[in-house]
């Protein structure tokens, strides 16, 4: 199976991601150029695509799949405000999700104290000349350029992102990177630790708060493994095991088969003989972000030069890197989650299927239930081992005393020999 191979196209690559390209619009009334209202739109798909669809979770979690000993965890908002929750959520990579559900806005501020998102009962509102807003809407570490129109002391631009009073965006600031913490490496953990801090300023109204949290290395308790049921006919799938899990995909000629995104539109269609793929899905920018890349201008359909293809699907992924608490000390594998990719087939619907497992790590668990049988276990074996090489060490004594013995006796029988044999030729 290989990755998607789409036909050659001139990519229209301007300085930033597709939704920033076209130029951007205000909601004050401020002038606009041809094009802006088209680039609003653009905002926001690229903004909010990427983390529009995160699988919120209220408990820890962590997209450091280069080191699963290292997980976000979010402290609270410092001073409280009322009604207001924050929280970390992972699919992608570890996201921040707040909602406000008062008339009072909240104001996300970026490391120079430039406001980029606005956040209350109205809506969302990004400011599009503030590049962290841009920074935002991509996970870190993969390349990005904002626009011309956005930098350091520009006027402030908003422009309305969302009717919700929440959103999720990527924050910098949670990475390792930022926070200067090494990644990878063989590293044992006895117990969970604080390994750096990070805050994320506010502003409520006219009064100063502050998002607050750490980045923790903890041990690791298990692992989640994603699982697939018998594919429908007409359909060869394959599931790949990884951080975000990948599915392959092989099409049977004469078939019929569109494969639906994970916001409910097409993102794959096979007339029988030639695939194609929507380039203006949500699941295939979700592909590109995970393995690191930008998302480029082109829209549209693109032609797939084999009827085989792959991604990698956030909807494969437990939405967390820590199992349900009543899985604490469990010892077996659990299903945890189930997983579906809706697909229609020669007109009819169906789809791909499987389950999400929680693979615990034997040396994690500290329970009496593990502990016991591994002890028994343990001096049993010892017993055995025991036994066994007593009884070598007696056969290897007494094979010791026989050979001690036999070369005196070879000796003496050489030496008669020997005279025997003089006297006979005398």
């Amino acid at each position: 199976m290989t990755k998607a191979r789409v036909s050659p196209r001139p990519a229209v690559r301007r300085g930033g991601p597709r939704a920033h390209r076209e130029g951007l619009t205000t909601r004050c009334g401020h002038p606009t150029r041809r094009g802006r209202r088209v680039g609003v739109r653009r905002l926001l798909a690229a903004v909010g695509a990427a983390v529009a669809g995160v699988l919120l979770t209220a408990g820890p979690a962590s997209a450091h799949a280069l080191d699963p000993t290292l997980v976000t965890r979010v402290r609270g908002i410092s001073p409280a405000l009322p009604g207001v929750h924050v929280e970390i959520a992972t699919s992608i990579a570890d996201a921040v999700v707040l909602t406000n559900p008062n008339p009072t806005p909240v104001q996300v501020l970026d490391p120079s104290g430039t406001p980029f998102l606005t956040i209350s009962a109205t809506g969302v509102q990004g400011n599009v000349s503030a590049p962290y807003l841009y920074y935002s809407g991509s996970p870190p570490g993969v390349p990005l350029t904002p626009p011309s129109t956005a930098g350091a002391g520009a006027a402030p631009h908003w422009v309305q992102l969302a009717a919700a009073a929440g959103w999720t965006w990527f924050d910098p600031r949670l990475s390792p990177q930022y926070l200067q913490v090494p990644v990878g490496g063989r590293i044992d953990v006895a117990g969970e630790k604080d390994i750096a801090a990070w805050s994320i300023p506010l502003r409520y109204g006219s009064a100063a708060a502050r998002i607050t949290g750490a980045l923790v290395r903890r041990p690791v308790a298990g692992r989640f493994e994603t699982s697939m049921d018998h594919p429908p006919a007409g359909l060869a799938a394959v599931i790949g095991q990884g951080y975000v899990p990948s599915l392959s995909l092989q099409f049977a000629p004469g078939h019929q088969v569109t494969v639906l995104g994970r916001d409910g539109q097409p993102y794959l269609r096979f007339d029988g003989s030639a695939l194609s793929l929507s380039r203006d899905s949500p699941t295939y920018r979700d592909d590109l972000l995970v393995r690191g890349a930008q998302v480029p201008a082109d829209t549209g359909w693109a032609t797939v030069s084999e009827p085989t293809t792959s991604w990698q699907d956030i909807r494969l992924k437990y939405p967390s890197d820590d199992p349900p608490g009543r899985l604490a000390g469990a010892t077996s594998p659990v299903e945890v989650a189930r997983w579906q990719v809706p697909v229609l087939l020669d007109g009819r619907p169906g789809a791909l299927s499987g389950a999400i497992r929680w693979i615990p790590n034997p040396t994690a668990a500290t329970g009496w239930r593990l502990r016991t049988p591994l002890l028994v276990g343990g001096a049993i074996l010892l017993l055995l081992v025991g036994a066994v090489l007593v009884r070598r060490a007696r056969r290897l004594a007494a094979e010791h005393r026989r050979l001690a013995a036999e070369p005196a006796d070879l000796t003496d029988t050489d030496a008669t020999t020997g005279r025997d044999a003089i006297r006979s030729r005398s």
